[in-house]
């Protein structure tokens, strides 16, 4: 089974000892809790990434049951920070991104520009392109754009159904390749995520056949 590493973030938890000392009895867990936000670091062994979200939020909220998901923390990287996971000079990096040797093309697109013009990427997209092109990385399945998109959902449904306003109990995910849209009316929530056509059923997505 694979390994899925997920970054929730939570509402409705804190940071008393009394909670902690719940909170860690869930396995493969590492609490944060910064500048008043939660987040719950987990390493989650499932079949996909949306089984692990689900199981992450089971495990929470029969604990803590004001605990409340609130979204997935993408993992975003700049140069310095992909030097530092891999244990390379900064300047290596650079050559990965301007792709300066062949067998090394290709590096991930950033995803946006922070700062004073830093560049940043989606840890996901550059940890398996590490993996494949120069044998780094880490051995961690992080979920790339489509998952997190997927997974956001489940959690505000999750949310809902742990408010006990859930109202929706099918929702259905369209292939687009463009865009991300959700569009909820009294029985169902329709969602427009890029990849392939899926429906989740009370928190668990398949595939449209």
């Amino acid at each position: 089974m694979t390994s899925y590493r997920l970054d929730v973030v939570f509402s409705g938890i804190q940071p008393e000892d009394q909670t902690l000392d719940l909170l860690e009895t869930i396995p493969f867990v590492h609490w944060i809790f910064q500048a008043g936000v939660t987040h719950a670091v987990a390493t989650v062994s499932a079949p996909s990434a949306i089984d692990a979200a689900n199981w992450l939020v089971e495990q929470v909220s029969s604990l803590v049951p004001q605990a409340r998901p609130v979204r997935l923390d993408r993992d975003l990287v700049s140069v310095p920070d992909i030097a530092q996971r891999v244990g390379l000079r900064r300047e290596a990096v650079r050559h990965w991104v301007k792709g300066a040797r062949r067998t090394q093309a290709n590096f991930p697109e950033p995803v946006g520009i922070v700062g004073d013009s830093i560049r940043v990427w989606g840890w996901a997209a550059v940890n398996e392109w590490l993996a494949i092109n120069v044998g780094l990385g880490d051995d961690m399945l992080h979920p790339g754009e489509e998952d997190a998109a997927r997974i956001d959902l489940v959690l505000q449904q999750w949310a809902r159904r742990l408010e006990g306003t859930e109202r929706h109990a099918h929702w259905t995910i369209l292939a687009s390749e463009k865009s991300v849209a959700v569009v909820g009316h009294h029985r169902s929530v329709t969602a427009v995520i890029a990849g392939n056509p899926t429906v989740v059923q009370n928190g668990v997505f398949s595939l449209v056949s």
